[in-house]
């Protein structure tokens, strides 16, 4: 079973960009906000990381069949 928590190099791994920028996107509603795990600790719901990327791809694909 795969974890269900992305820690922000995981985030990354993934979605390659800048790590102000994702905390920029969350900040802005762009991106899924993190949930705290602990004081110091905070991580994605892979599911949440999932679907978004899954949006954005049929954005993309919306956009070529304007």
């Amino acid at each position: 079973m795969s974890c269900r928590y992305l820690r922000i190099d995981q985030v990354l791994d993934r979605i390659p960009v800048s790590r102000a920028t994702i905390f920029r996107w969350c900040a802005a509603g762009r991106f899924p906000k993190q949930v705290r795990l602990g004081p110091r600790c905070s991580a994605w719901l892979r599911r949440e990381v999932d679907e978004w990327e899954v949006a954005r791809a049929a954005e993309r694909h919306a956009d070529r069949s304007d």
